[in-house]
């Protein structure tokens, strides 16, 4: 076990490394995007359901009425 007090930092910094890069590859490949626009009438969802979170978190009287 002592093996691995000498490799805490490199452990430690690959982990980061990988969930970094996990992280901005999910991103940037956007292969779930055909998943998202392949929903009939979705971005008239989408505008319901950000109407609908301006009304819930007190939005104006504009944004309700849109």
């Amino acid at each position: 076990m002592a093996f691995l007090t000498h490799l805490w930092l490199p452990l430690l910094l690959s982990g980061v490394f990988v969930w970094i890069a996990s992280a901005v590859a999910w991103m940037a490949i956007g292969h779930h995007k055909q998943d998202r626009d392949a929903v009939p009438g979705g971005p008239e969802m989408e505008r319901s359901e950000r109407r609908e979170d301006s009304m819930a978190n007190g939005g104006t009287e504009r944004e309700k009425r849109e």
